[in-house]
């Protein structure tokens, strides 16, 4: 099971809701559940998902999304 958010939410430092962010991601993880950020469109965004410890990342930052016969030339 995977759970996602879109990473529209601010997440800069100081941001008074990052703690927030940060419960819900560790109580998803207890229950052994995968989460996808979605939205992903630079660095700084990367940075602070991964600090929060999020398992998955897609957006523009990775790729602009592509037909499924291209993906395939790809792998």
């Amino acid at each position: 099971m995977q759970i996602g958010f879109h990473s529209s939410f601010p997440l800069n430092m100081n941001n008074p809701y990052l703690q927030l962010y940060q419960y819900h991601i560790d109580m998803i993880h207890k229950l052994n559940i995968k989460i996808v950020a979605e939205g992903i469109e630079n660095k700084e965004m990367v940075e602070e998902l991964t600090k929060l410890n999020v398992d998955y990342l897609q957006g523009f930052y990775y790729s602009k999304p592509i037909a499924a016969d291209e993906y395939e030339k790809l792998l």
